[in-house]
């Protein structure tokens, strides 16, 4: 008999459900105290987090899993502009890439680098290289709770960019595995 978990499929793309940051807060060790407000820009880096608030809807009861998408820079929307990535190197030779991590309480407009909640689970290191998906965690639903998922650097990443679905979306995003 299958185990349980074996039998779950989780999507790697947006191709059914998904849900979108409903708040995207970039802090700075450079602007400690300084709350720079929802966004849809990301920034990453070794001096920036950024902090993702994902309201669980309450129909999601079974596997949500936390997907990272990251297109070739020529396959974006032209809404989406451009991204700053300068992690070739450090992900490919120096153990680098985006370290991402469930916090202990949720972030708001007001979240700074100061009052950023504690870490509750470390989801460990996304290495991230163009023109892929990325699971980077499943995990039971919490259906009906906002959480809040920081993205950090891991030796000197870096990646600025848009947040957008369009045609072939970028960035962070949680759906629900059937």
């Amino acid at each position: 008999s299958k185990s349980l978990a074996s039998e779950i499929t989780c999507p790697s793309d947006l191709s059914g459900e998904y849900q979108f940051p409903h708040l995207i807060i970039p802090t700075s060790v450079s602007m400690p105290n300084e709350p720079v407000g929802d966004q849809y820009m990301v920034w990453i880096s070794p001096a920036a987090s950024t902090l993702f608030n994902f309201d669980i809807p309450t129909s999601y009861t079974g596997t949500c899993s936390l997907i990272f998408l990251f297109p070739f820079m020529s396959e974006l929307d032209p809404s989406a502009g451009k991204y700053k990535y300068s992690g070739m190197e450090q992900v490919e030779y120096q153990n680098g890439g985006l370290n991402f991590a469930l916090l202990a309480g949720v972030a708001d407009n007001s979240t700074t680098y100061n009052t950023t909640p504690p870490v509750a689970v470390d989801y460990g290191k996304t290495k991230i290289l163009p023109g892929n998906k990325y699971t980077v965690s499943t995990f039971p639903c919490p259906a009906g709770k906002t959480i809040t998922i920081e993205g950090s650097s891991v030796n000197k990443t870096e990646l600025d960019y848009f947040q957008n679905t369009e045609s072939q979306p970028i960035g962070l995003y949680l759906v629900p595995c059937a």
